[in-house]
């Protein structure tokens, strides 16, 4: 069974019937068997710096750009306020921070085409931090596993969110992390942003997304070949004041634009070559606990 197109014969249920005699094989009414599969928890220091973009209307653009912004605005939409739709790894209505480890990577998820604008941000994290990955080609439930989780087909987000919280979800990771299905690693765009290092995207659930620092965003409208043109820069005052925002507009004073600009970025720069140096001596390391998990059959 594959998970390119969904199949309205068989439904959410059958599909997942079908993972389920797969992960519980040779069960019987009085007694189950549970299969293994392979996952891995990709450990990250304190400080890594990921990804968000966000799509925004021309006409909120235009506040932004003159400073009529809050810190919610960076961050997930809140059910409270906002109506969310199912996604990939978001119940309906319910609330998950997605990242991407490149920013590139965080365009094409968001499908950021030529004529938009939108939010590039950057948060760090605020400690230590593992994310579970499924490793692919290693058995069959495995694959199975993986092939679900890149599906293109957003008729199949019911069935991943049901498939991550009962059966891949553990306290001992804080999310999850899984190769983008927009871009391949080491894809190389020759327009603007070169080779693509990392392919890898994000989703952080529940109270861990409020703690996440945001360090910088920028407005930027997308040009032609995805190359961002930069219209203003946001960043928190201080660790004390880390609700309030200062905008930096280009137009309003060119110079000063370009010097902090360029600061950040050098600084955004040299963090993720130090966090490249400790996950190159941390490496991905396979998580010593015995995840326990209660499952129904």
């Amino acid at each position: 069974m594959n998970f390119d197109v969904f199949d309205e014969s068989i439904g959410i249920d059958g599909y997942y019937r079908y993972i389920q005699s797969q992960a519980f094989p040779n069960s019987t009414e009085t007694s189950f068997e549970i299969a293994s599969y392979n996952a891995i928890g990709n450990i990250y220091p304190k400080g890594t710096v990921f990804s968000r973009v966000r799509w925004i209307s021309k006409e909120r653009a235009n506040d932004f750009v003159h400073g009529n912004i809050d810190i919610n605005d960076f961050y997930p939409p809140r059910p409270h306020i906002n109506s969310i739709p199912e996604g990939r790894f978001n119940k309906l209505n319910s609330t998950t921070m997605y990242l991407s480890d490149h920013p590139f990577v965080a365009l094409k998820e968001c499908n950021i085409k030529e004529g938009d604008y939108f939010l590039l941000s950057y948060f760090s994290l605020p400690r230590r931090m593992s994310f579970i990955q499924i490793e692919s080609e290693k058995d069959n439930l495995s694959q199975i596993f993986v092939n679900l989780l890149r599906t293109q087909d957003k008729r199949f987000y019911p069935l991943i969110n049901m498939v991550y919280s009962n059966l891949l979800k553990f306290d001992a990771h804080d999310g999850v992390v899984y190769n983008s299905v927009k871009v391949d690693a080491d894809y190389v765009d020759v327009n603007c942003w070169g080779k693509i290092t990392s392919a890898k995207n994000f989703a952080i659930q529940d109270e861990r997304i409020k703690n996440f620092k945001l360090e910088v965003s920028w407005l930027m409208y997308c040009n032609k070949n995805l190359q961002p043109v930069e219209h203003a820069m946001y960043v928190p005052l201080s660790n004390k004041k880390k609700n309030k925002i200062m905008t930096i507009a280009y137009q309003k004073n060119r110079e000063a634009y370009k010097v902090s600009t360029n600061k950040i970025k050098k600084q955004l720069f040299e963090r993720k070559a130090k966090t490249n140096i400790l996950l190159a001596k941390e490496d991905k390391i396979m998580n010593t606990e015995i995840l326990f998990k209660i499952v129904s059959k």
